[in-house]
């Protein structure tokens, strides 16, 4: 076992050594050993060699993985960690997070009848926590992850956090994927141990729990601010771009609407950051994308540019989606089965099914073209003409083949209501504006 190893570092180092240095690699080393020497390998040991070979695997992460694409091949093999390498692959700063070392490779494993649940990798800073994990079913019963309860060091549910997270149904084998946990205000809200627990459905042992514990020195500063305080019009409507903030693992871009608009501004349709090279970074897609303070206050997040430095940076956009503000809810009479008031034409009102438990109502909306972007429209959260207030059961939003038709199918409680009842509208595919926009961040 001993040779074994000696074998793989004269291997590796052989490797290093003739590898062609690139021109940058003053900057690298700066990010990989300045940043990267304070990352704190966690694992559970479970053989000797793994323990060790991680280990080694380590060193060489933090001193070469910019240097050869051998070495970065090599390092792919730490188990779990080219699950990470693949998830990231769709958002260029999480990829480039990983790149920069600023992740911690972490091996926790628990299994139980059958059932195996590993945490993999974990990325921090003060914004954002991703915790990437992998389950794997070996037993032939049909299994579903139920839920994910997320605790802070004193076993408390984290507050004032955005969690996203996939769903798997009737595991049969071995699936990888993250949760992403965005904390939406520049508060000390990172706890010191995050407590994790997997709950799943068709098992006994249902709960799987992990501890991880979060160093902040490892990430606390690790940020650029902007202040901005720049005010556009589009269409007579005012919108401040108040500031930016560069975290590692993403871009707040804090934006306001001014109370005098005449319009619900509902959202940007085509907002991207560049730089000097036009790189572009659009904004976040597959996990917490927005955080809605009230209506005229939102954070947007963007893919960063934090390892990457760049030296000019812009917000750029054309169109808005928005709505006039007496057209920014939907009234619906339940007992005729229509609607009473609309943003324009392009929503319809198909049917209203009473499933005995449930109201089933079924929406389609014309999108602005034929792509897979989706609107939410409403928010799930409604209420009746007395002003009581009830949560959507459960809604879906379906394609229809061919066509720019979305389908939207939304479950209320079936109780007596004080008709109509009043849906509000916060997305919608109703555009204004005809010309760039370029907002100088840096």
């Amino acid at each position: 076992m001993k040779k074994d190893i000696e074998k793989i570092l004269e291997e590796k180092g052989n490797q290093i050594k003739t590898a062609k240095i690139p021109d940058e690699i003053e900057n690298y080393i700066k990010t990989g050993i300045e940043k990267g020497k304070k990352r704190k390998l966690i694992l559970k040991q479970r053989k000797k060699f793994s323990y060790i070979a991680a280990g080694i695997v380590l060193v060489l992460f933090v001193m070469s993985i910019r240097l050869s694409t051998s070495v970065a091949a090599y390092i792919s093999q730490i188990p779990g960690f080219q699950s990470i390498v693949h998830l990231v692959r769709y958002d260029k700063g999480l990829d480039l997070a990983v790149k920069n070392n600023f992740i911690q490779p972490i091996y926790l494993s628990k299994e139980d009848e059958g059932m195996k649940v590993s945490i993999d990798g974990l990325i921090v800073d003060e914004s954002r926590i991703i915790v990437f994990y992998s389950i794997e079913n070996k037993s032939d019963n049909p299994i579903k992850l139920k839920d994910i309860k997320l605790y802070d060091n004193n076993n408390q549910l984290l507050e004032d956090v955005s969690v996203s997270w996939n769903g798997f149904d009737n595991l049969n084998k071995e699936k990888v994927s993250f949760i992403d946990i965005a904390f939406s205000e520049e508060k000390d809200k990172i706890p010191d141990k995050l407590n994790v627990d997997f709950e799943f459905k068709g098992i006994k042992s249902s709960l799987f729990n992990f501890s991880i514990p979060i160093d902040k020195e490892k990430f606390i500063g690790l940020k650029e601010v902007f202040i901005l305080n720049k005010t556009v019009e589009i269409d007579k409507q005012k919108i401040t771009f108040e500031k930016v903030i560069i975290y590692p693992t993403r871009i707040a871009v804090y934006i306001s609407y001014d109370t005098k608009n005449t319009k619900k501004i509902l959202g940007f349709y085509d907002m991207k950051i560049i730089d000097e090279d036009n790189d572009i970074f659009g904004q976040i897609s597959n996990g917490v994308t927005s955080t809605i303070k009230d209506d005229n206050n939102i954070i947007l997040y963007f893919q960063s540019n934090f390892f990457k430095k760049p030296k000019n940076l812009y917000i750029v956009f054309s169109k808005i989606k928005a709505i006039d503000k007496d057209k920014e809810y939907v009234l619906i009479d339940l007992k005729n089965n229509t609607i009473l008031n609309k943003p324009d034409e392009k929503l319809n009102l198909n049917d209203i099914v009473n499933n005995g438990n449930d109201i089933e109502l079924t929406f389609t909306i014309e999108k602005i073209d034929n792509s897979n972007n989706f609107y939410s429209p409403f928010y799930s959260e409604f209420e009746d003409s007395s002003m009581k207030k009830y949560n959507f059961l459960n809604w879906s939003i379906h394609a229809v083949e061919n066509e720019k038709i979305e389908k939207v199918i939304i479950k209320i409680p079936n109780v007596s209501y004080d008709n109509p009842v009043k849906f509000k509208i916060v997305d919608y595919p109703l555009l204004i504006g005809d010309r760039e926009i370029k907002i100088k961040v840096k």
